[in-house]
């Protein structure tokens, strides 16, 4: 399953951004008050896999989706939250990229 087709299924808005001073440390966000999954455009440019970057956010952030809607429990700690997202979009969606390395990305 492609999570873009997922998240347009949804009703979801996928975006690529200028996070402007967050570039460097927010990879993507969701935004359940727009319907909206916002893609770090600092991530995409010069990657070698565009789509798989995209695609693993977007991945990452349906996680976030389903625990506004109460598919899944709130994890309260972040870093375990962040963590749930990374194995949820691993374990739902055939990625060419791993989630968790798209955060290591804007660390360079």
């Amino acid at each position: 399953m492609d999570p873009l087709a997922q998240a347009a299924r949804l009703g979801l808005r996928v975006e690529i951004e200028d996070f402007g001073a967050a570039a460097r440390f927010v990879a993507a966000e969701y935004d359940p008050h727009a319907r909206a999954i916002y893609v770090n455009a600092r991530l995409l440019c010069g990657s070698a896999d565009r789509a798989g970057v995209l695609a693993a956010c977007v991945a990452h952030e349906l996680y976030h989706h389903l625990e506004h809607a109460g598919a899944v429990p709130c994890e309260p700690d972040k870093r375990r939250r962040e963590e749930r997202a990374d194995a949820y979009a691993r374990r739902s969606f055939a990625l060419t990229v791993d989630p968790a390395s798209v955060r290591r990305r804007l660390r360079r």
